[in-house]
């Protein structure tokens, strides 16, 4: 499908899913009205351009003060805001209220993050309604969830193309799978459908060899969300391809000075990105340990827990499967992934869709559409084991489905 086209589809499609948000009515725009990580990221853009890495070491409560007029509690009533999340400047300068969830906690998010949300940050700041600003942030989300969802199709195409009805219906289910998990989050308010978008884009560079191009833009899509850390042996393992390819320094000569400077930036970006991450996991780690929630956390001062040990034993069967048909990457990223997991104190259940790439990894030439499905369900064991487990949101609940058909409950 041409770029044209999806981009055509992804705009229709957004408009329709806005459509249905808004048979409920809510001001921020959301399928699920407690959730409004949208609105607080939008007015932290403010913060960020006034306090710069403050934010990403102490909470914001420590810098703003809590504002108690009875007009911007009533704002934030109208939204659903808790009273205790309402803030405002203490120099009196900038938009009243501040809308900002767990002002007791530093942000922790890269500032690819700040700069995606500062337009629309600049939007309330020059006094366009907030409630028309969320709206815009929700219909970008859906958006960008629309063209990631295009740029995964052709993952399945083999498949969807197979002689066998069975082949073309799993593959078209696992296919619908993935978007709803992508819309789902974008409903609710959740960005990490953006970094996903970039992550995308770095497998579709790994797969079509372009080794740099898919170290930049993993670069990218953690500069934007920290959460692509789930993937960094691709571009550990992008390099190495480099440097068996026996092309290398043909492959080397084709990329033009504008490419070099561009993948430069983005290699710089990601590394900058890095020292963020230090500075939040710093601030972050005491007050994750004291809210953990992680079945798959482990610490010196606790034993494993009962999921921790289901996990080794699908892991075992998998791991086989897997690498019976050469899918190193695969198989390398989910060990990373549990590795970094079992670090994790704290996770919910948006995080979930930071492992979607599960469902759609790059697979091994050669293969048949059979076996790519095949690998493609057992990879989908293992996230539905993830979400239902660790996230406890499972996938195979279908929540998006549940939540459009009652619309009311969530009123």
């Amino acid at each position: 499908m041409s770029w044209q086209r999806s981009l055509l589809f992804s705009f229709i499609g957004s408009l329709i899913w806005g459509g249905i948000l808004m048979v409920p009515g809510h001001p921020t725009f959301t399928l699920r009205p407690d959730l409004q990580d949208h609105v607080s990221n939008t007015y932290m853009s403010l913060v960020f351009w006034k306090k710069g890495f403050q934010i990403q070491q102490e909470g914001p409560e420590n810098y703003l003060d809590h504002d108690l007029s009875p007009n911007s509690q009533s704002f934030a009533k109208n939204l659903g805001i808790p009273s205790d999340d309402v803030l405002k400047f203490r120099d009196g300068q900038g938009p009243t209220p501040l809308l900002i969830v767990w002002p007791w906690m530093p942000r922790p998010y890269p500032v690819g993050c700040f700069l995606f949300f500062t337009p629309f940050g600049a939007l309330i700041q020059s006094g366009v309604s907030p409630p028309l600003v969320f709206a815009l942030v929700i219909f970008s989300f859906l958006l960008i969830a629309h063209l990631c969802f295009f740029l995964i199709l052709p993952f399945y195409l083999e498949e969807l193309r197979s002689q066998s009805r069975g082949i073309k219906l799993l593959a078209g289910l696992l296919c619908l799978f993935i978007y709803q998990e992508l819309i789902l989050w974008a409903c609710q308010g959740m960005y990490d459908g953006v970094g996903v978008t970039i992550l995308v884009m770095s497998f579709i560079s790994y797969s079509k060899k372009n080794w740099f191009a898919c170290i930049a833009f993993f670069c990218l899509a953690f500069f934007i969300h920290y959460r692509a850390l789930f993937w960094a042996p691709l571009p550990i393992l992008a390099l190495w391809s480099w440097t068996q390819d026996p092309r290398r320094n043909e492959n080397l000569l084709k990329i033009s000075p504008v490419q070099f400077f561009l993948i430069g930036i983005a290699v710089c970006i990601g590394l900058f990105s890095l020292w963020t991450f230090h500075l939040t996991w710093l601030s972050l780690h005491r007050d994750y340990n004291e809210m953990k929630n992680n079945r798959f956390f482990l610490s010196l001062t606790e034993l494993p827990k009962k999921e921790f040990f289901a996990w080794i034993f699908l892991l075992i069967p998998w791991s086989w499967f897997s690498l019976k048909h050469k899918q190193i990457m695969t198989w390398s990223c989910v060990l990373w992934a549990t590795i970094v997991l079992t670090s994790m104190p704290f996770v919910k259940a948006w995080y979930l869709l930071f492992l979607t790439p599960f469902l759609f990894l790059p697979l091994q030439d050669g293969l048949s559409p059979l076996t790519k499905t095949k690998l493609r369900l057992s990879n989908l064991a293992l996230y539905a084991y993830l979400g239902g487990c660790v996230f406890s949101d499972s996938p195979c609940e279908l929540y998006l489905w549940k939540q459009l058909f009652h619309l009311k409950d969530v009123v």
